[in-house]
């Protein structure tokens, strides 16, 4: 058996993914040790020139929309996603525009299905992300993915709110990118035990999110209550396009203070 080794990284996979052959294991940092006789490990380290090569090739044979289903499956962080984007990477060369129809090849299919997957999530939190304001003046969203999916959304973002500072925190992955002047960096940000309990402001310390952020999110929680058709409420359903673990960081899904609609719209405007 051989191993290639490799950081983990995107541009990583990009360097390694032409020295791959058929039936070599491809194992991220952290992978664990392989305790086999007759193991060869060789370890790949990033190149910027090689992965760059490697993207053209991908993009000249198969085109955007294949090197973007290439990167959404490795976002993807699924068991195996390696092995799977290599055969993958092999079949782009060999069947160009057409390698991702080719199902009798489970690297393809795999690859597909993987996608597919991380594509429904960056989908979902488009909609389902909820800013706050902080004490500072951020716009602060936090958020639990099943998959890396990041890079996606603060590519969605920049282009919306470039002109905002904001920061998008994923505390699954203790990583956040923060925006800055229309400039996104990444860092390691790790969240406080209360705010991977709840969100909200009641569990927040004093001076975590802006005064007026209450008032906004009374505003919000009220608008959403009062568009609410009480007669055709069916949560079976709003579970179904909504599920749970999305309502945890879903602001009109906390309880709004008082007993109507109306008392919380007024509250809101209150100077």
């Amino acid at each position: 058996m051989r191993i290639l080794r490799y950081d983990g990284r995107f541009e990583s996979l990009l360097t390694l993914l032409p020295q791959w052959e058929r039936g070599e294991r491809i194992i991220p940092d952290g992978g664990g040790p392989v305790a086999f006789l007759g193991v060869m490990e060789r370890r790949v380290e990033a190149n910027p020139i090689e992965a760059a090569e490697t993207t053209r090739t991908l993009r000249e044979r198969g085109g955007e929309t294949l090197f973007r289903l290439l990167r959404y499956a490795f976002f993807s962080e699924l068991p195996g996603r390696e092995e799977a984007l290599g055969e993958f990477y092999q079949a782009v060369l060999r069947f160009g525009r057409e390698a991702d129809r080719h199902y009798e090849l489970p690297g393809v299919v795999k690859t597909v299905e993987m996608a597919k997957r991380t594509g429904r999530d960056v989908h979902r939190w488009k909609g389902f992300l909820r800013f706050r304001l902080l004490g500072d003046g951020v716009f602060y969203a936090p958020f639990e993915p099943d998959h890396n999916v990041l890079p996606f959304l603060t590519a969605h973002f920049r282009k919306r709110l470039g002109d905002q500072e904001w920061m998008v925190h994923d505390l699954k992955r203790s990583i956040a990118a923060l925006c800055r002047e229309g400039r996104v960096g990444y860092a390691r940000v790790e969240a406080p035990g209360w705010l991977l309990r709840s969100p909200s402001l009641r569990d927040a310390p004093d001076g975590f999110y802006a005064e007026e952020e209450e008032r906004f999110q009374d505003l919000w929680k009220g608008f959403f209550r009062s568009i609410a058709i009480e007669s055709r409420k069916n949560l079976k359903l709003q579970r179904q396009f909504m599920p749970k673990k999305y309502q945890k960081y879903l602001l009109e899904k906390e309880e709004l203070p008082g007993a109507s609609p109306a008392k919380g719209l007024k509250r809101g405007f209150e100077g």
